[in-house]
């Protein structure tokens, strides 16, 4: 079948144009979270190796919170911007310049010298990355069409999972044969590879116009008057906590025990990432199959086993403390990546289509918050009354979290 010349050169510049895209969106999804996974995954254990207390150490976590305070500051992504540069395209190359320097700058304060220098740049990384990922939320709204969002989002999924796993994972793989140094330089040129594509790509005409109109908060209190939406913010608080401290936990504890930070990172970073990301791949067929009541409670539970898997292996019950690590890894990581796709389904129930975006990441940022704090505190008590004791309150957290799910009513009004 012969294909006219026009329309042949038309399907060839949208081939063109839906890589372009592509390539566009893996890189600024990857680049985002190397500085978050760094900060919030790497640098806790390597603190950790270095002498610094758990009560130190769980500063670092606090530096993470930026994620969760962002829907404060997205309106003003949306209403101010260049047209010259393009309205989010100007965002995403000025906070990728400002990550990279921040990033070199903090090559130059390892950890065990100028701890407060180097805390106020891991601020600053943290910052950079979450307001980039609003300004590139934006940006592929703007550019996926209908058709291309599933697509899309994949790509943007995927590079935040490759992110983790490189700057989580892989830096802890090599940190002891490069030094603080070479790996916080490597980052740094990891986040400025996307700046030659974000650089060549026009914007459409369409999105770089300023969204305008109030930066109006009002939508946020009026989430919270919804019939019954408190009982099931109560769940979205506790829901993360447990998973949460079990995890960072577990990294500091495999550092006591000994474990190389190679070791860790290739146990952590790679094997535990795989296996949430299978975890969240079920998740999608544990809710469509059992209904969302039932899969939070079932991802809820499995992680309630996890920590109980954690207490266990503390108490030297197991004979293979190896085999046991990665008994509790399995448990924990499975739970922790089911977690994140049922809890996304009901976030998404939840959302009023007049105000989806605000919605859903208000409800997201209050469970990343509220996991994230507790999970800090968590932290520095067990530098004084052990691990156990904080996991124990851990598995009564969870407990609660079940008993909330159980009693609420409001899964089968979606």
């Amino acid at each position: 079948m012969l294909v006219p010349k026009g329309m042949l050169e038309r399907m060839q510049l949208a081939g063109q144009e839906q890589r372009s895209k592509a390539g566009l969106l893996a890189g600024l999804y990857t680049t985002q979270t190397l500085g978050l996974a760094f900060v919030t995954t790497a640098v806790p254990v390597i603190l950790r190796q270095a002498g610094a207390g758990l009560d130190v150490i769980s500063l670092v976590f606090v530096l993470g919170i930026c994620w969760s305070f962002k829907f404060l500051w997205a309106p003003l992504i949306d209403r101010y911007g260049s047209g010259r540069l393009g309205h989010y395209r100007g965002w995403i190359v000025l906070l990728q310049l400002l990550m990279i320097l921040a990033t070199v700058s903090a090559a130059f304060f390892p950890p065990g010298t100028h701890l407060q220098a180097l805390a106020v740049l891991l601020v600053l990384i943290s910052f950079f990355s979450a307001t980039q990922d609003i300004a590139a939320d934006g940006l592929s709204v703007t550019i996926l069409r209908p058709e291309e969002r599933a697509l899309g989002c994949s790509i943007q999924s995927a590079g935040n999972m490759l992110g983790f796993l490189i700057g989580g994972g892989v830096v802890l793989l090599v940190y002891q044969w490069l030094g603080w140094r070479v790996c916080l330089f490597a980052l740094a040129v990891g986040m400025a590879l996307p700046l030659w594509g974000i650089s060549r790509y026009h914007e459409p005409q369409s999105s770089a116009v300023a969204k305008g109109g109030k930066c109006d908060f009002s939508v946020l209190l009026r989430f919270f008057k919804r019939p019954g939406i408190l009982h099931w913010i109560a769940i979205v608080l506790v829901f993360r906590i447990n998973g949460q401290i079990s995890y960072w936990l577990l990294s500091t504890y495999l550092v006591d025990l000994g474990w190389s930070l190679e070791r860790i990172g290739f146990v952590l970073n790679i094997v535990g990432l795989l296996l949430g990301m299978g975890g969240s791949i079920f998740g999608g067929v544990l809710v469509e199959r059992c209904g969302r009541r039932t899969a939070m409670l079932a991802t809820q539970f499995m992680g309630l086993l996890g920590t109980v898997g954690f207490i266990v292996l503390l108490q030297g019950a197991a004979e293979s403390i190896s085999l046991a690590v990665y008994a509790v890894l399995v448990l924990s990581m499975i739970g922790f990546g089911l977690s994140f796709t049922v809890v996304f389904t009901v976030i998404m129930d939840k959302c009023d289509p007049a105000s989806a975006a605000t919605d859903f990441t208000l409800q997201w940022s209050l469970g990343g918050l509220s996991s994230m704090a507790v999970a800090g505190v968590s932290m520095a008590l067990a530098e004084y009354v052990g691990y156990t004791w904080v996991l124990c309150a851990s598995v009564v957290i969870a407990i609660g979290a079940l008993a909330l799910i159980w009693a609420y009513d409001g899964f089968e009004k979606v």
